[in-house]
């Protein structure tokens, strides 16, 4: 009867383990490592970004200005300038005069001229007695609403309660 004949082909050996790219494979695999790069780029800056926008503690001496038992709280800048669609980025010092460990001291604006206030974000540090420390702020118009310069208070409390540990008064310039 009919015998079928195999057709079967060897293959040579040659080949296998072989890395064979095409041309458009070389080129996805370059486009996927410019975008990683691009990206890790972006969340670097990011968060860059923020750090340096980022209210929190720095060293007094940077400022040049210590607080002391009789000045406990100081500003790096004598008027504070803040434009009405702006923030601005505001340094304070704060010495403990007490005899115990301040926990949580926070910076308020509690009253101005005019009766509204800027606002103020900062992070609470913690001070031990007879020790200074210092503060970043962000300032913003808050709910001032027009141009003008303002005479405000601003006290230093220790979170636990609101009681005043200090205070100073600074002096706004809101410009447009």
């Amino acid at each position: 009867m009919f015998k079928l004949k195999s057709r079967s082909k060897k293959r040579s050996v040659t080949n296998k383990g072989s890395i064979n790219l095409g041309i458009s494979t070389i080129v996805v695999l370059v486009i996927a490592m410019v975008l990683i790069a691009a990206g890790i780029s972006f969340i670097r800056g990011f968060f860059n970004l923020g750090e340096k926008k980022l209210a929190g503690a720095f060293e007094v001496d940077d400022f040049g200005m210590k607080p002391t038992r009789t000045d406990p709280l100081v500003l790096d800048q004598g008027k504070i300038r803040l434009k009405l669609s702006g923030e601005e980025i505001v340094k304070a010092g704060f010495y403990n005069a007490g005899n115990s460990e301040l926990t949580s001291v926070q910076l308020n604006i509690t009253s101005c001229t005019g009766g509204d206030l800027p606002k103020l974000d900062t992070l609470p540090q913690a001070v031990d007695a007879g020790a200074f420390a210092g503060f970043k702020m962000i300032v913003s118009k808050g709910e001032i609403g027009t141009q003008g310069t303002y005479i405000c208070t601003m006290i230093a409390t220790n979170g636990v309660s609101s009681a005043p540990i200090a205070s100073t008064q600074i002096e706004f310039e809101v410009y447009s």
